[in-house]
C-alpha cells in the first residue's frame, strides 16, 4: 500500500467522525484540490505525480461525500467531472468516459445547459483520445458552448489544451 493510500485512509476515518456540517464543508475543498492538481489547464504548469495521485483520490472522496451527504444533480456532477478529468490524464479513457458520462446525467437534472453541452464534449475528448471518435464532433461541441454566455467560452477553451497535453501519453 502506497503512503498516499494509507493517508486516504487515515482521512475517511478521521471523516467519519467529523459532523455533517463539517463534512459539507470538506466537499469543496475536495473539489478544489482535484482541481489544482489536474495538468489539463490550459495554464497549468507540470504536477508531480504524486500530487496527481492525491487529486485522483480527493476527486473520489468528493463523490463519496457528496453522495454519502445527500447532495443534488447540482453540487455532484462537478465531482464526477474532475474524476473523468483525472482519469483522462491517467490515461484511462474508458473510465474516464464512464466519469463524465455520470457527470452528464447530472447536468441534464439541471439547468445548466453549458454544463450539459461541455460534458458531452469530454465524453467525444475521452473518444479522441481512444481514436474512436471524429475531431469535428467535438469542433461542433465548441462552436455550441461558445454561444452560450461566459461559462461556455471557459468550457469551450478546455479541450484543446487537455487533448494536446494528453494525446502525447496515447
Amino acid at each position: 500500500m502506497s503512503i498516499h493510500s494509507e493517508k486516504m485512509i487515515e482521512i475517511r476515518e478521521a471523516l467519519e467522525k467529523l459532523s455533517g456540517d463539517d463534512r459539507r464543508s470538506i466537499v469543496p475543498m475536495t473539489y478544489n484540490l482535484a482541481a489544482d492538481t489536474w495538468s489539463g489547464w490550459e495554464d497549468a504548469e507540470q504536477v508531480a505525480e504524486s500530487d496527481r495521485t492525491i487529486g485522483l483520490e480527493a476527486a473520489r472522496l468528493n463523490i463519496e461525500l457528496a453522495e454519502a451527504l445527500g447532495f443534488g444533480p447540482e453540487r455532484r456532477k462537478n465531482g464526477y467531472w474532475i474524476l473523468g478529468a483525472h482519469l483522462l490524464e491517467a490515461g484511462d479513457y474508458e473510465q474516464a468516459e464512464s466519469a463524465f458520462t455520470t457527470s452528464h446525467e447530472f447536468t441534464c437534472q439541471t439547468d445548466d445547459e453549458a454544463a450539459q453541452v461541455m460534458t458531452k464534449g469530454w465524453i467525444i475528448a475521452s473518444k479522441l483520445l481512444r481514436q474512436e471518435a471524429a475531431a469535428e464532433t467535438l469542433e461542433e461541441i465548441e462552436h455550441k458552448l461558445k454561444t452560450l454566455g461566459e461559462d461556455g467560452v471557459f468550457y469551450a477553451a478546455q479541450y484543446q489544451p487537455a487533448l494536446e497535453k494528453f494525446a502525447e501519453k496515447s
